[in-house]
């Protein structure tokens, strides 16, 4: 083994399962909250890296600020309705989406980098 843990596809496939049914409430509410540009779905970045077994709640803001500096109606929850949630700053990643889906996940006033694409690579 790889250090890595095998949770298998059908707890996977539960944990994104959650992350839909909370998807609509949990856009409605984080849409509200200035600086929102989107949420989505997508696996959890911890250290750098994706780890896509371990699916979540991913709100794209325009700048990621500290805890401290934000008002309590602007915080964004680590976790909501029991499936985590995390905060993705665009413009700060190598690439301009977290994954190949996002791209249907922001909001639509937002323009796109030129040159984005959501498809996949051959």
């Amino acid at each position: 083994m790889d250090g890595k843990t095998d949770i298998g596809l059908a707890v996977v496939g539960d944990r994104y399962e959650r992350c839909f049914d909370r998807l609509e409430e949990a856009r409605s509410g984080f849409m509200r909250v200035p600086g929102v540009l989107g949420v989505g779905i997508g696996p959890k970045e911890s250290r750098g890296a994706l780890n896509s077994g371990d699916p979540c709640l991913i709100v794209y803001v325009e700048q990621k600020k500290p805890r401290t500096a934000l008002p309590a109606v602007e915080l964004i929850p680590s976790e909501y309705r029991g499936v985590k949630v995390d905060v993705v700053e665009l413009g700060k990643r190598r690439m301009p989406i977290h994954n190949q889906f996002d791209a249907v996940w922001l909001n639509p006033k937002v323009p796109m980098a030129q040159g984005v694409g959501t498809g996949y690579i051959y």
